[in-house]
């Protein structure tokens, strides 16, 4: 054990002691520290092996008490003769154990005070947070809520215009997924914070990884109407990464949702490299950026960096949290590096292949969400809007043009447009249904995807 002394010879040197009669004690030797702090009262005399104290300091003998925070050793309490040897009677070592008692418990005190201090702070502060998290949850389903009854109203009018109608409903699907994401967000939430959600590892290509999310971060820019270029950088088109699909996936949505958010105009960049054995991908934004004394702030739960006075980006404050905790459920780590009005960058790492104990076999499995859905479906439009939806939802989507074209042992789930419900594929699929009772069959009319992933799972 090793003591750093603030008093070290060197220091007391520049002291006169010679032309003091009486000076403080202030020991430098471990032995004493040790003997202190086993609560033994220490006796300096004019023994050579206190050589120092007698000629360095002109002490004659002292007496050291200890001084205990409770159970924690905290100093001591010196008292010294600088004329002569003394003998301290019992009395006067009694007193002086009384005072080290008194001030062992006074500073005792003084530091729970602080603690308690600081964790009322803390309570109030994570009492706010919640107070403002339950407040923004508020808004964030009421407004979209409000938008789809307020617009289901007006479909009901007498005489409405076709092009009315046809706005009136793309209002009413846009703020339907605007709150099916922030309902995803809260389940999501909740089951990282309840630990669980399962792992299921799958071999994935990088650059394709990067080229699909690409693909959507465009589609969720030209929904929101900005002028940002995308692009994506994979230092090699042959990697593979084993892990989790679906959740590596949720994160990117996270980041590109931020990137997006607080992105005006300008470039997202998206990319991967090996660095230590280990993947590291970044979201580059242009963006607004983060002032440097926030930064430590953004991944802890319920905080917006806004002032709720002045806010102008939607949120509920958890895409950030959602993201670290699947990363480090995923084993990797993220940071931020940002620079106010110069743009963000979001880096994490994962292990090339997720640990085998990640994934076991006992974590519980959501069984609400199939493997693979296919999809009847004309209109590209109309597909990539399902497929924009559903994707984080299924490890794998495949197009089809006839329902011949369908799998049986991997098909979970089919969606078909109304426009090929004629009798000879519902005959197919009823057929298909009996043998594979594992498969749903949905149907979206109106050239619009009508369904949620709960009523797909109900059938057909």
């Amino acid at each position: 054990m090793k003591f750093n002394a603030t008093w070290t010879t060197e220091y007391l040197n520049q002291f006169s002691l010679t032309n003091q009669k009486c000076v403080p004690y202030f020991p430098n030797h471990e032995e004493l520290f040790f003997e202190l702090s086993a609560g033994n009262i220490y006796y300096i005399d004019s023994d050579d092996k206190y050589n120092f104290y007698h000629q360095k300091m002109n002490l004659k003998s002292a007496l050291l008490i200890p001084i205990f925070m409770k159970d924690e050793w905290w100093g001591f309490l010196g008292v010294d003769e600088c004329f002569q040897i003394r003998t301290f009677k019992s009395s006067e070592i009694q007193a002086l154990q009384q005072i080290a008692d008194i001030i062992g418990a006074a500073i005792y005190q003084q530091k729970i005070l602080k603690q308690t201090q600081l964790l009322k702070e803390k309570s109030e502060e994570s009492d706010r947070l919640k107070t403002a998290f339950l407040s923004n949850i508020g808004h964030e389903l009421r407004t979209p809520l409000n938008a789809v009854i307020g617009f289901s109203e007006l479909l009901k009018r007498p005489n409405l215009e076709p092009n009315k109608q046809n706005e009136f409903i793309h209002l009413i699907i846009e703020n339907s997924q605007k709150l099916l994401q922030s309902i995803d967000h809260l389940v999501n939430f909740a089951k990282l914070e309840a630990n669980t959600i399962a792992i299921k590892p799958e071999t994935i290509h990088i650059f394709n990884l990067l080229h699909e999310i690409s693909f959507y971060a465009k589609n969720e820019i030209t929904k929101h109407h900005k002028n940002i270029d995308v692009s994506f950088n994979c230092s090699n088109i042959n990697l593979q990464i084993i892990t989790d699909k679906k959740l590596l996936l949720q994160i990117f949505t996270q980041l590109i949702s931020n990137a997006i958010k607080f992105t005006l105009n300008g470039r997202i960049e998206i990319g991967c490299h090996l660095k230590n054995e280990q993947f590291e991908f970044y979201v580059l934004d242009t963006g607004i950026g983060i002032e440097k004394e926030k930064l430590s702030l953004v991944f802890n739960r319920f905080r917006i960096l806004e002032d709720e006075t002045t806010r102008t980006k939607p949120g509920m404050g958890i895409g950030l949290p959602i993201a670290k905790r699947i990363i480090e459920k995923l084993n990797g780590h993220i940071w931020i590096e940002s620079e106010l009005h110069q743009g963000t960058t979001v880096f994490f790492t994962l292990p090339q292949a997720i640990e085998p104990s990640l994934s076991n076999k006992d974590q519980p499995t959501n069984e609400l969400y199939p493997t693979t859905l296919y999809i009847l479906e004309n209109q590209n439009d109309i597909f990539y809007k399902i497929y924009s939806i559903l994707k984080v939802e299924f490890n794998d989507i495949v197009r089809i043009k006839q329902v011949e074209d369908i799998n049986p042992d991997k098909a979970s789930m089919v969606i078909l447009n109304s426009s090929t419900l004629n009798p000879s594929n519902i005959n197919y699929l009823r057929n298909l249904q009996k043998t594979y009772p594992q498969i749903k069959l949905i149907h979206q009319s109106f050239n619009i995807p009508h369904f949620t992933t709960k009523s797909a799972i109900e059938g057909f």
